[in-house]
């Protein structure tokens, strides 16, 4: 429950069966006028975006049974008023963002602020030898970048999985901001390949996009 008057946001946790827990309550400066639920740390819970005055959106991540105090991130600073929150991978790096509206006191000036999520990466994905033949070693190549390449966090690390459609061919470590792996199993035809960036700590599992791996016999 979205508490506009008095900046809380009032949960009610299910007991599974149809009852509820007791009311916890979470607070953040100003008061709010809207709100969003995603998952935008890709943890598997689900996180809530607010806004509302204070020229802020705030930010607040699920835990196994609770939230994190509010993240704050500003909106324009000579805006007064926040009143739709939009969020979706505006970027299409497969973390979700945010979207604001806002306007000044005077409703002289609109503004749309969208607050891209630092969690997102860019994975490349190409071949050694495309067409090849049966039999003959191919090396996939994926680089993993940081989507916000300015951002201060450390550079992606983790594994890649590489996959044949929906199977898995390996999973290799990231050296030096990218992932390789070599085959010559790949019977004749036309093989749709993809590298899955698997995440780590600050970033979020990415997919790159369909590479087709011609075999000839």
């Amino acid at each position: 429950m979205l508490d506009q008057a008095g900046g809380t946001i009032d949960i009610l946790h299910g007991n599974g069966d149809g009852t509820f827990q007791a009311v916890q309550a979470y607070t953040f400066p100003g008061f709010a006028a809207t709100l969003q639920v995603a998952d935008f740390n890709a943890d598997g819970r689900l996180d809530i975006a607010v806004s509302g005055g204070q020229n802020d959106v705030w930010v607040l991540l699920g835990t196994n049974f609770n939230l994190t105090p509010a993240a704050t991130y500003p909106i324009p600073s000579d805006s007064s008023f926040s009143d739709l929150l939009l969020v979706d991978d505006f970027n299409g790096d497969g973390a979700i963002d945010i979207a604001a509206n806002s306007e000044n006191i005077d409703r002289e000036q609109l503004y749309l602020t969208v607050l891209l999520n630092l969690g997102g990466t860019r994975v490349g994905l190409t071949s050694s030898q495309n067409p090849s033949k049966v039999g003959q070693a191919v090396t996939f190549t994926a680089p993993v970048n940081a989507s916000v390449p300015t951002v201060p966090i450390p550079t992606p690390s983790g594994s890649v999985s590489f996959l044949d459609g929906r199977t898995v061919l390996g999973t290799v470590p990231i050296v030096s901001g990218q992932a390789q792996f070599t085959t010559s199993t790949l019977s004749a035809g036309t093989h749709s390949i993809h590298a899955l960036y698997n995440g780590d700590k600050n970033y979020v599992r990415t997919l790159s996009a369909t590479l087709k791996q011609v075999v000839q016999q």
